[in-house]
């Protein structure tokens, strides 16, 4: 199972937080701090985007504002998760196993202290490495994952969305969105997705979307016991230079 703490952070990787397991050296538990587009086998990014314009008459029918005749509207689909990809795998393996194989290190010392059980021996790698086990949280009961987007800028921008759903609460975590889209809205996200990292920066239109994720789970919190000591003399003589550094001279 997951323990709560000690973490640690894989540096230049911010948004990634790794736990370690309650029992277990080589296990480990990554949770990305920031959701990402989810991806296919083959990488592709699990996103598809659909601009396209409208028949004038019939848009000028169904439109209860005739002043305002949208021929063009949008529609975005998307998934989310909490995965790493390959890169950031092998980035958290290498540092973990420099980490654990370094019996000075302050994270070592800790999680070796709370674990639950008795250390138990590495597992190592033909190249007398120990093997690193990543895996993904997997004591979730209940959560929600948040979709905000132009959000206030009224129905030329964005018509309907998937405000809040359940992500599936198993793996990385995934969750599905969909948005549909006024005319500006529209505009604004085909510009982001064709030319949003091409040309000069001052060009770029960024992606104009926030996801917030919301979960609640089980770990293992270690058994700690805190105990306090002082030296009453210490303490009176620290009292005592405290009352002549304030006290009032007649």
């Amino acid at each position: 199972m997951l323990m709560l703490f000690p973490t640690i952070k894989v540096p230049g990787l911010d948004d990634i937080e790794i736990f370690p397991d309650h029992e277990k050296q080589d296990v480990f538990y990554v949770l990305r701090g920031r959701p990402r587009i989810a991806t296919d086998e083959n990488d592709n990014p699990q996103l598809s985007f659909n601009f396209f314009s409208r028949n004038a008459d019939i848009a000028y029918a169904s439109s209860s504002n005739k002043e305002l005749i949208e021929s063009q509207l949008g529609q975005l689909l998307f998934t989310t998760d909490l995965s790493i990809s390959k890169e950031e795998h092998k980035i958290i393996v290498d540092y973990l196993t420099s980490v654990i194989t370094d019996s000075k290190n302050k994270f070592t010392i800790l999680v070796n202290k709370l674990r639950k059980s008795r250390l138990q021996k590495l597992t190592l790698s033909s190249a007398n490495k120990p093997v690193i086990k990543l895996g993904t949280p997997n004591t979730w009961k209940d959560g929600t994952a948040k979709l905000e987007l132009l959000e206030g800028l009224g129905e030329t921008f964005k018509k309907q969305s998937s405000a809040e759903v359940k992500p599936s609460l198993v793996g990385s975590n995934a969750a599905s969105f969909y948005s549909t889209f006024g005319i500006e809205g529209a505009q604004i996200y085909y510009d982001a997705l064709t030319k949003g990292y091409t040309g000069d920066e001052k060009e770029i239109t960024p992606l104009q979307a926030i996801v917030r994720y919301d979960l609640k789970g089980y770990a293992f919190v270690p058994n700690i016991e805190v105990k306090v000591s002082g030296s009453s003399t210490q303490i009176y003589d620290f009292m005592q230079t405290y009352r002549e550094d304030y006290e009032k001279k007649r």
